[in-house]
């Protein structure tokens, strides 16, 4: 809880002030592009795997990045959606499923009675689809075939809902199916020209998602999607050096001896495709650790 309190006091002294029009106006309404199904794993971060700015997605996570069919029950899952796409009028639907997925591993081994086995059994017969595709996959391999499987179910379960039915037959929506591996930072989606999960920028039909969610609109400033070339000077430890150390290190990768108590030029991989807004929570952790850091655009 500490480290959540004072992140929020971070985010309160150093991330709102200059950002404050923005929050301002998004707090008269929304009008995100994209209804995101994630998985509710702690590793997984839709905004930050997209690099989008509040406003962009609307999320919604669960175990599993499960969406139940049309008529399953009354739950959260299909009062999101049908708000998502009759209210929101989002333009895109995409469901991410990622790697070493606990739901999926757990529908896999069949997990019996209990609210788990319950919720699982809206995920569909993963079991049955993988093992009838493919029945030598044993391990990791196999969950991976799960995820991907998992993924392109949860689109079919979508297409029983009226609200998407209705939307996709007016073409005013497109469902995608994802998957993130965790591990190496790529997604692959699914392209239906190919039959299969290739790299993101090569699947034709999502250059119009990739646009959208990278386009920003008034009145974000530009600072927001700024992503430099920055460089960053560590000019002073203060007078708590090792927290400093220890936070520089944590950013670098470098070990806090060698980060030492001298004045220094961080490696400009530290800040390598991060936003403006991003740049100024590096600034802020160093900040609050005792230290001073300037970070300037390399190009100006």
């Amino acid at each position: 809880m500490r480290d959540l309190i004072e992140g929020v006091q971070r985010f309160q002294r150093s991330v709102f002030p200059p950002h404050r029009e923005m929050f301002e106006h998004l707090a008269h309404g929304q009008t995100p592009e994209v209804l995101f199904v994630a998985c509710a794993d702690s590793r997984v971060d839709p905004s930050l795997l997209t690099q989008t700015p509040p406003g962009k997605l609307f999320v919604l996570r669960n175990a599993g990045n499960i969406v139940p069919r049309s008529g399953a029950g009354a739950g959260g899952e299909a009062a999101t959606v049908a708000y998502a796409v009759d209210e929101l009028r989002v333009h895109h639907i995409v469901v991410c499923g990622h790697s070493g997925c606990g739901a999926v591993t757990a529908a896999l081994k069949g997990v019996g009675d209990g609210v788990i086995g319950d919720w699982l059994e809206h995920a569909g017969d993963l079991r049955g689809e993988v093992d009838g595709r493919w029945p030598d996959l044993q391990g990791e391999a196999r969950v991976t075939a799960g995820v991907h499987v998992n993924a392109l179910q949860q689109l079919a379960h979508l297409r029983t809902h009226p609200s998407v039915a209705r939307a996709e037959a007016e073409g005013r929506i497109e469902l995608h199916a994802w998957v993130y591996d965790i591990g190496s930072g790529v997604v692959t989606a699914y392209d239906r020209e190919r039959r299969a999960f290739v790299p993101l920028d090569e699947v034709r039909d999502e250059d119009g998602l990739v646009a959208e969610l990278h386009r920003p609109e008034p009145p974000i400033e530009e600072g927001w999607l700024d992503h430099g070339p920055w460089r960053a000077v560590l000019e002073s430890s203060g007078k708590r050096p090792m927290a400093v150390a220890e936070a520089v290190a944590q950013l670098t990768g470098w070990t806090p001896s060698r980060v030492g108590r001298e004045i220094i030029d961080l490696p400009t991989e530290l800040l390598h495709g991060l936003t403006e807004l991003e740049v100024e929570v590096v600034k802020a952790w160093i900040e609050d650790a005792g230290g001073s850091v300037r970070i300037e655009r390399m190009d100006r």
